[in-house]
């Protein structure tokens, strides 16, 4: 089984690739995210997302982390919340 980790895994790419992978089941899916939940993905999957508040190299070791798809970004900002530094 492929360990795969998914930054962004809440924006519109990372659920449809979510919806992509939610009959495969030789992926466990692991997801990265400034949101804290997974209300888009919820019930996608065969192995739900394990959503991880780090990403340092001990918890990529530590969760055994064999691909990172990094889809994580600010498309567009219309709350006007970010700076132009994150």
């Amino acid at each position: 089984m492929k360990r795969v980790l998914i930054t962004g895994i809440t924006g519109f790419v990372g659920t449809n690739l979510l919806n992509h992978f939610k009959d495969n089941e030789e992926i466990v899916l692991f997801g990265h995210s400034r949101k804290q939940n997974f209300d888009k993905a919820s019930g996608w999957c065969y192995h739900q997302p394990v959503l991880l508040s780090t990403l340092g190299a001990q918890t990529l070791n530590e969760n055994k982390i064999d691909v990172i798809i990094h889809l994580a970004g600010i498309a567009r900002d219309w709350s006007n919340q970010y700076k132009p530094e994150d």
